[in-house]
C-alpha cells in the first residue's frame, strides 16, 4: 500500500539540520525572511528537499543581489531574477534547461515576499476604455441583477468582450453612443453561427444584460434590447445525459484503493455516486460538514437550492477514512485537494479525473461527466419507487419542477404510454 503523503515540518532547524548551513542562510540579504519562506512551503505540501533547494537557491540569489548593490528585500525584482538565472546559466553554473524551474522557485520567493509586504505590490497596469466597460457591467450584473455564480459572470463577461471586440474603436463608453442595430445584428451572425443552441441562448442573454446595462448607465441614447432576439426555452424540451448505473459502478470499481490519489477520487466518485451532488457541492465540502458522531454529511446550496443534509452511508464514510488518513496535512478546511504542489483545494471540473476512470474501466458511453452522474443517480431512484420530493430534496433543487426532467427518462414507463403505429403490425 502506497504511504499516506506526510507534511513536511516547517521548523528551519528540521528542514536545515546542519547547524552550520542553518547559521550562513540566516545571514545575508533575505537571511530574516528564510526560515519564514521555508515554513511557508512546507505549509504548502512541498517536501524537504524541494524547501531545501528553493531556500538554498533563494539565498544565493540573495548573495548575487546584493553584489548587484541591492541593500535591501523590498528592491528585489523580477529583472534582477532574469539577470541572476543568465549569470548562472553564462558562467556553466545551471544548464538552461534547469533555469525554468529555478525562474518558478525564486517567482515563489517574490510572491511569499509580497504576501508579507516586503515588497511592494504589483502596480496592475491601467485599464483600457474596453476593459473599464467590462469590469462596470460585471459590478453591474452581480450588485444591481443579483447574479451569483461566478461561472454565469465569466460567461456574460466572454460573450461581452466578444461583441466589445467586434465594435473596434467603438469599444468605450463614448463610443456605445453610435451603436446601431445592424453592428450588433452583424455581431450576432458571426459569433453565434459555430455555438451550439445551449451557448447560443446564453450568449443573447448576455448580450441583452449588457444592453441594459449600457442603457440604464447612459452609454446608449436608446434601447436596443429588442433587437437581440429570444431564443424560446421549453422546460422539459430534452432528455438528460445519464450514464448508466452499471457504468457507474464499474468506474468506481477501476479505481486504485491503494494509492493516495486513487483514495481521493474513490471518495469523490462515491460521493457522486451516492449522492446526486454538483461537482461545485463537492469542491466546497469541508471537514465541518462532516459530523461522525450524527453520521451525516452536508453539502451547501448552489443555483438558489438549500443545503442538504444527508446519511453519511457506510460506504462512503469508509472511503472517507481511507482518503483523510492519507490527506496530505495542510492548512485547509476543504475535504478534497489536488496532490501536486502546491497543495490546494481542488479547483477544476473534475472531467478529466472522472473521463480518465471510466474509459480506464472500458465504459464506451459519449458523455461521462459529473452531470451524468449526477442524472444517473436521479433516474436510480426514480426506477426504485422514490418519489419526486425526496429526489428534489435530496439533490437540493428549489423546486419540484426542475426534477420533472427525469421523468422523461423513465423509459419503462415512457414505453407503457406510447400509443401503436397506426396501420397495425407490419
Amino acid at each position: 500500500m502506497a504511504a499516506p503523503v506526510r507534511p513536511t515540518s516547517g521548523r528551519f532547524d528540521d528542514i536545515f539540520i546542519r547547524r552550520k548551513r542553518r547559521a550562513r542562510l540566516r545571514v545575508g540579504l533575505l537571511g530574516e525572511h528564510l526560515p519564514d519562506f521555508a515554513a511557508s512551503l512546507a505549509a504548502q505540501g512541498y517536501r524537504r528537499d524541494a524547501i531545501c533547494k528553493t531556500v538554498s537557491l533563494a539565498h544565493w540569489f540573495g548573495a548575487f543581489s546584493s553584489a548587484a548593490g541591492i541593500n535591501s528585500a523590498a528592491e528585489l525584482t523580477e529583472e534582477l531574477v532574469e539577470q541572476y538565472l543568465a549569470k548562472r546559466v553564462r558562467l556553466g553554473g545551471m544548464r538552461a534547461e534547469d533555469a525554468q524551474r529555478a525562474r518558478g522557485r525564486l517567482h515563489r520567493l517574490l510572491a511569499f515576499l509580497r504576501e508579507r509586504e516586503v515588497i511592494a505590490p504589483d502596480t496592475e497596469p491601467p485599464l483600457t476604455p474596453k476593459e473599464q466597460l467590462l469590469c462596470e457591467f460585471v459590478d453591474f450584473s452581480r450588485d444591481h441583477r443579483g447574479i451569483r455564480p461566478t461561472s454565469t459572470l465569466a460567461g456574460h463577461r466572454k460573450h461581452a468582450g466578444a461583441f466589445l471586440d467586434s465594435l473596434g474603436e467603438q469599444a468605450c463608453a463614448t463610443g456605445l453612443g453610435t451603436l446601431g442595430a445592424a453592428s450588433i445584428r452583424r455581431f450576432l451572425v458571426s459569433h453565434c453561427e459555430s455555438l451550439g443552441r445551449s451557448e447560443r441562448i446564453a450568449a443573447t442573454i448576455a448580450l441583452r444584460g449588457f444592453l441594459r446595462f449600457a442603457r440604464i448607465r447612459g452609454y446608449v441614447p436608446r434601447d436596443l434590447v429588442t433587437v437581440v432576439p429570444v431564443i424560446p426555452r421549453y422546460r422539459l424540451d430534452r432528455v438528460p445525459p445519464v450514464l448508466a448505473w452499471e457504468d457507474i459502478q464499474k468506474t468506481i470499481r477501476a479505481v486504485d484503493p491503494k494509492s493516495v490519489k486513487g483514495r481521493r477520487d474513490r471518495a469523490l466518485l462515491l460521493i457522486l455516486a451516492t449522492y446526486g451532488m454538483r461537482i461545485g457541492q463537492i469542491r466546497a465540502l469541508r471537514l465541518d460538514d462532516l459530523d461522525w458522531r450524527a453520521g451525516t454529511i452536508r453539502f451547501l446550496g448552489v443555483k438558489g437550492g438549500r443545503d442538504v443534509v444527508l446519511p453519511l452511508t457506510a460506504k462512503v464514510g469508509e472511503a472517507l477514512v481511507a482518503w483523510l488518513k492519507a490527506r496530505p496535512g495542510v492548512a485547509f478546511r476543504e475535504v478534497f485537494l489536488r496532490l501536486r504542489v502546491p497543495i490546494r483545494p481542488l479547483r477544476s471540473n473534475l472531467y478529466p479525473l472522472i473521463e480518465r476512470h471510466a474509459r480506464k474501466a472500458g465504459v464506451t458511453a459519449p458523455i461521462v461527466g459529473a452531470r451524468t452522474w449526477r442524472h444517473g443517480r436521479a433516474t436510480r431512484m426514480l426506477e426504485r419507487g422514490v418519489s419526486l420530493k425526496t429526489i428534489r430534496d435530496m439533490l437540493g433543487h428549489r423546486s419540484i419542477e426542475s426534477t420533472f426532467i427525469y421523468t422523461k427518462v423513465d423509459l419503462p414507463m415512457l414505453r407503457q404510454a406510447a400509443l401503436e403505429w397506426p396501420g397495425g403490425e407490419s
